[in-house]
């Protein structure tokens, strides 16, 4: 979280997989994660220049979580 001039908080940087993020909705979660996921990248390889591409990204590697 990073605080503003104002005192209020707002959220700064996200730590999340691609493929964690394509898990539902703000419903929660729900059946199309892998078809949301392919969208996604279909997506992302349509618009014009070249892609960032990552392996885990890629891949559909999902976040580590260290207790």
């Amino acid at each position: 979280m990073q605080t503003q001039v104002n005192g209020e908080q707002k959220t700064y940087e996200m730590n999340i997989s691609l493929y964690d993020a394509m898990q539902g909705t703000v419903n929660g979660k729900d059946e199309w994660n892998f078809e949301r996921f392919i969208c996604a990248h279909a997506i992302m390889f349509a618009l014009e220049g070249i892609p960032g591409r990552y392996i885990h990204s890629l891949l559909g590697t999902q976040k580590t979580i260290r207790n």
